[in-house]
């Protein structure tokens, strides 16, 4: 996205790799018939940060530190009182490429949890706001 911009560290986009976009690690190596709801489930969110890399964003807990086995953490990233890091490019909102295939728009604050095939886990909730901690973690919404 033109908006976002390189964060000024280690991270900075380059030449040859550039990207602001976020894979959902819930339904990145799931076949699509699994996901119940794909209109309703985002597969990549926009970041306001030009990074040269991507990351998988919610994140599996394990390989991310401090959620167990089978969890998912950091589908948001607070950067202070109602910002955040993902889906808050432009007006307060983000593109969001869903699961279906459909691309839209959303208010950030009007993203949950559940909007990224996460469910109640230990320390989350589905209907989470962009207000939860950010390592919060989840169950996936959908069986392995």
């Amino acid at each position: 996205c033109p908006d976002a911009k390189k964060p000024g560290d280690a991270s900075d986009a380059t030449e040859t790799s550039a990207t602001s976009y976020l894979p959902n690690g819930v339904v990145m190596d799931m076949s699509m018939d699994r996901v119940l709801n794909p209109s309703e489930v985002a597969i990549i969110q926009e970041t306001v940060r030009l990074v040269s890399y991507t990351a998988l964003r919610p994140s599996y807990g394990p390989s991310f530190g401090g959620c167990g086995k089978g969890l998912y953490t950091y589908w948001h990233h607070s950067r202070g009182p109602k910002s955040d890091w993902y889906a808050s490019v432009h007006f307060r909102g983000g593109n969001l490429v869903m699961s279906d295939g459909h691309a839209e728009y959303r208010k950030a604050s009007a993203l949950r949890a559940k909007h990224f095939g996460l469910t109640d886990g230990p320390s989350g909730k589905a209907e989470d706001t962009q207000s939860a901690p950010d390592n919060a973690c989840y169950k996936p919404a959908f069986g392995y």
